[in-house]
């Protein structure tokens, strides 16, 4: 559990929404209570390695998705639009069959 009360499941996120809600999720500057900035801090240590653990899969994700289609540098928000065909087809790792179904999607896209 990152945040009491809140679970993330990261096999559908990217770095850019784990940032998100990193800052989201920030030491207000007028809190005063000791109690609360060790929480503030310890949330943040989670979220670092959340982020972490998503940049690494992005890049192995990244890697395998190339084979398929060469061109995946040029589109600039790959990963939010790999997260977003990720969720609609309920897809939690990026193989070498998923990553044909994500290249020809990204083809129909360009089209």
């Amino acid at each position: 559990m990152l945040i009491t009360g809140a679970w993330i499941l990261l096999c559908d996120k990217n770095a850019t929404l784990v940032t998100l809600f990193k800052d989201d999720h920030c030491v207000d500057s007028e809190e005063q209570d000791e109690l609360a900035v060790t929480d503030a801090i310890e949330k943040f240590k989670r979220l670092n390695k959340a982020l972490e653990f998503v940049r690494e899969r992005e890049k192995v994700e990244r890697e395998i998705i190339l084979t398929e289609h060469p061109g995946l540098d040029c589109i600039h928000d790959w990963p939010a639009v790999l997260s977003e065909w990720k969720l609609d087809k309920g897809v939690r790792q990026i193989t070498a069959y998923q990553a044909k179904r994500f290249a020809r999607h990204i083809k129909m896209r360009e089209v």
